[in-house]
């Protein structure tokens, strides 16, 4: 797991202190509580954890229209930063700003080696958009497919293209 300036935890972790916790009950049996095995994150649960963390990232900032604050290091590839932050840059020229939140479901990952596509069913029509300059197209009322081509960094995930079209056969 990446630390993005908080302490984050592994699924690992969270599991031994939830057994630790429930190990203290006193239930007056003399024969020791069995501790899970905590497991192990897979390769694919890195990689849709790194889109998720794209999405969440996204949302803080869209919503709040604090633009300067995006921080998507460690999450997309250096080489989309810059048109992520001129995009961000219009979007505060133009006041605008996301209400709402979007549904994400249904999220796979498929790992080559050291590259991944993680696909989202994404459903943006809870998260509406308003702007001073002009109004702005909703979003349809709909699940579609998305996917993200990502490639391993040391032993993080990060995405190479923002969204692109899922491969053919994945639909929500």
């Amino acid at each position: 797991m990446r630390s993005r300036g908080t302490r984050t935890f592994t699924c690992a972790a969270v599991l031994m202190v939830i057994a630790g916790l429930t190990g203290c009950s006193g239930g007056g049996s003399d024969e020791p509580e069995a501790t899970p095995t905590p497991t192990e994150a897979t390769a694919e649960d890195l990689a849709i954890a790194t889109v998720q963390e794209y999405w969440d990232e996204r949302v803080r900032v869209e919503s709040s229209a604090d633009y300067a604050s995006a921080d998507f290091e460690g999450i997309l590839d250096p080489a989309l930063l810059e048109g992520v932050n001129a995009r961000y840059s219009s979007y505060a020229d133009g006041g605008f700003r996301r209400e709402g939140e979007p549904e994400l479901r249904d999220f796979e990952a498929t790992v080559d080696g050291s590259t991944a596509l993680v696909t989202v069913c994404v459903n943006e029509g809870g998260w509406t958009a308003v702007a001073d300059i002009e109004n702005v197209e909703q979003p349809a009322d709909e699940f579609y497919a998305i996917g993200y081509p990502l490639k391993q960094a040391g032993d993080d995930w990060i995405i190479t293209t923002e969204g692109q079209n899922p491969p053919e056969g994945v639909s929500c």
